[in-house]
């Protein structure tokens, strides 16, 4: 018989262990996945207005807090709701079995509100890419560091049928209160843009006749700049149809609410120019005249200016429609994606308390705790959602990003401090193979050492060191680093900073490994060229990318008439100082090995025809996951037009691994339109323009928004502009200092002179 006390101590610990009862990694993950899925479905579907003023951030942070534990499917579920009812009223979570949902009529003179998105902006900044919820207000991030005021009006006409229209708008305008700036006043429409400028107290009547330039895809606009306050009123558009000016727009603002948006206009918002405004307010007022539209400068630490835009492509969704998805196996999420909304708001409303409740827990978390682990789940629940519903290159297959996310989550779980849930994340960013796939890193050093190393022919390989002389002989394999084994570093490092494809993570590999390296100094060994072993304890420090890429000249004369031109170096004056010798040249050399640092425009001096390739779109979304049908896929991406002086030398443009984004842009001009030979490696592979995505901890992740293709739409993705002459470098170029796709230039000009 046992002692009364071993039994009471025995009842103590089985009620401990039922009530501490631990989860498993695998239910952790499990339930991490759920949130994660709703969270995104929700951040970037659901559009009411509530949802908007949520920090998603923090949600996310308090969210895997929340539901990680969850024993069950059961409590998972009532966990969710807990999380998501404050701000989706209508949210249902469901097993096998969908609930009944009850349709609501929409109330007569409401508006839809969802979400449309031509690629993704996250910033609320000036982008090629936008993000907006129909019909709804939108916050317009200002620049900091530029003061000058700039507001847009978009009157929303109907669609013009017809020939090419002609329209004339006409309007007052007056600048109060003395304003003593010189203001400026445009209107625009299909590529005629019209500048003119206001000055004085009195009222101004303003009348502009704008007609079709052939850009069919610009909308009528007026804009104001450079200004302290304005006021606006009486807008009539009228177009020219059977011989005579017919009005198709008015707009006095007697019956718009004073202190709100004047109705009828997209206002801030400029998308086919990529535009928005700055630094302004915009409100409807009352004036002894009557209501007017009043046009201020915002004070200087307002962070955003209220942009608003109906629509930005015509496609939308039906009333009624739902989002049905599963969260994982055995659990699903049903909720509107269309809302009804008016000038004040969304519909329905939601509870005020527990949405108030929900805004204080979450003002509690710190974001930036990095020793955190829900910080970090959040970062990992942030970049892999934007990835899932916005990375327009997984059309190509090549991965199951579904599959990634409990994995990650899992890794994620088990990471023991910050610098390991880092690796959990780069991994996770180089299984996209985006060559613009970075995460930076403000507590990283940046530092690096004298010297550069790349893998070939499997060993890695010193192709260049700094110093005079340099204290590492170039061709030099390394050997250890304090120490370790150098070849297995690098093996160890390639997962978490695989870049596009194996040949440029070779090439990069070395130095984003020694990214977060937390020292200034280290000790390598070395095989030199004559199989000595050297030994060296190296400083860090901040270099130029270029320096281990390119030469340090910007202008060389070979002699011949041939002329060679760093463009990764040369600025746009420095190329315009060295255009006589240019013009005169009878073969050019352009170095594009790296990323060039002068201006596209360039190019036009080459063309004799305008440039007509189109080789890049950015998606359009309704719907998560399902693209819209592309529009002007092939446009001209630059458009560009000859220009004078004309270049008539014959070129040879060098191409590397290691040319990235706007450098293959600048390839793909000269190759398209037959402008120069291209010599030495296929390119990266990379291009389109990049979304920054800001995680918790102060970090940014970075990734491409765009598709990009070749010009017959075959896949450029990690595969990148092919050379016309493909040039390898071998150990002995290295070890003597040889250029060989310079060599190969240099022979091809030579020989066709």
């Amino acid at each position: 018989m046992r002692k009364p006390t071993q039994c009471i101590a025995l009842l103590a610990l089985l009620s401990g262990i039922c009530l501490g009862k631990t989860v498993s990694e695998q239910t952790q993950a499990r339930n991490l996945t759920a949130f994660t899925r709703l969270w995104g479905y929700v951040r970037h579907w659901y559009p009411a207005d509530e949802a908007q003023d949520i920090d998603w951030d923090r949600f996310a942070v308090h969210g895997s807090r929340l539901v990680s534990t969850a024993g069950d499917d059961r409590e998972l579920q009532t966990r969710l709701l807990e999380l998501f009812r404050p701000l989706v009223p209508e949210l249902q979570l469901y097993g096998r079995r969908a609930p009944v949902l009850v349709p609501s009529d929409p109330v007569p003179g409401r508006a839809k509100a969802f979400w449309q998105y031509s690629g993704y902006e996250n910033t609320g900044e000036a982008s090629v890419y936008i993000s907006i919820r129909t019909n709804r207000p939108q916050k317009v991030r200002n620049y900091p560091d530029y003061d000058f005021s700039w507001s847009t009006l978009m009157p929303r006409l109907t669609p013009f049928a017809g020939p090419e229209p002609r329209l004339r708008a006409t309007f007052r305008i007056r600048q109060p209160e003395g304003d003593s700036l010189a203001t400026y006043v445009y209107a625009g429409f299909r590529g005629n843009v019209i500048e003119d400028s206001l000055s004085g107290e009195s009222w101004s009547v303003k009348s502009y006749e704008l007609t079709s330039q052939g850009d069919d895809q610009e909308p009528f606009w007026l804009g104001m700049s450079n200004f302290h306050s304005l006021q606006f009123d009486d807008l009539n558009v009228e177009q020219w149809a059977d011989g005579a000016w017919q009005s198709v727009f008015r707009a006095d603002f007697e019956d718009d609410i004073p202190g709100g948006l004047p109705r009828g206009f997209n206002l801030n918002f400029l998308p086919n120019r990529g535009a928005r405004g700055n630094k302004v307010e915009l409100a409807v007022e009352d004036s002894p005249e009557g209501r007017l539209l009043a046009i201020r400068k915002s004070p200087p630490e307002q962070e955003f200016t209220l942009g608003l835009i109906d629509r930005i492509f015509d496609e939308e969704l039906p009333w009624g429609e739902l989002l049905d998805k599963p969260l994982v196996r055995g659990l699903n999420c049903r909720f509107p994606m269309v809302l009804q909304c008016d000038a004040e708001r969304t519909y329905p409303v939601c509870d005020t308390t527990a949405l108030n409740a929900l805004r204080s827990e979450l003002a509690r978390i710190e974001i930036d705790d990095r020793s955190d682990h829900n910080v970090w789940l959040a970062g990992i629940i942030k970049y892999w959602t934007e990835l899932q519903f916005f990375f327009p290159c997984f059309e190509y297959g090549y991965l199951d990003w579904e599959a990634e996310l409990p994995k990650t989550l899992a890794a994620c779980l088990r990471a023991k401090d910050w610098q390991e849930y880092k690796l959990v994340l780069r991994r996770l960013m180089c299984k996209t193979e985006d060559g613009h796939a970075y995460l930076t890193d403000k507590s990283n050093n940046g530092a690096r050492p004298p010297f550069n190393a790349i893998l070939l022919d499997g060993k890695w390989i010193v192709s260049k060191a700094l110093g005079d002389p340099p204290a590492i002989p170039a061709g030099s394999e390394v050997l250890a680093m304090n120490g370790k084994p150098f070849a297995k570093l690098m093996r160890e490092a390639w997962p978490a900073y695989y870049s596009s494809n194996p040949e440029t993570t070779a090439l990069r590999l070395f130095h984003s490994q020694l990214s977060p390296y937390p020292d200034s100094v280290a000790t390598f060994a070395f095989r030199t060229p004559d199989k000595k072993r050297l030994e060296l304890s190296l400083p860090f420090a901040k270099y130029e990318s270029w320096r281990w890429l390119t030469q340090n000249d910007k202008v060389v004369d070979h002699g011949d008439g041939i002329l060679y031109l760093n463009l990764n170096l040369l600025s746009d004056d420095e190329l315009a100082e060295a255009m006589p010798k240019i013009l005169a040249a009878k073969g050019l050399i352009l170095d594009l090995r790296y990323y060039p640092s002068v201006s596209y425009g360039f190019l036009r001096q080459f063309l004799t025809s305008p440039d007509s390739l189109g080789y890049t779109y950015i998606k359009r979304y309704i719907r998560p996951n399902e693209e819209l049908p592309r529009h002007h896929e092939d446009a001209p991406t630059w458009g560009l037009q000859p220009a004078e002086p004309h270049i008539s030398a014959r070129v040879v443009a060098l191409c590397s691994r290691e040319s990235q984004s706007y450098c293959e842009s600048c390839l793909a001009v000269l190759q398209h339109n037959h402008l120069a030979t291209l010599v030495g490696q296929p390119t990266v592979g990379a291009n389109g323009n990049v979304v920054l995505t800001p995680l918790p901890g102060k970090m940014n992740a970075y990734w491409t928004g765009m598709l990009v293709r070749n010009a017959d739409h075959s896949r450029f993705f990690t595969r990148g502009i092919q050379p016309d002459i493909l040039v390898r470098r071998t150990l002995q170029d290295y070890v003597q200092g040889r250029d060989p796709e310079l060599a190969k230039a240099l022979e091809l000009l030579r020989a066709g002179m």
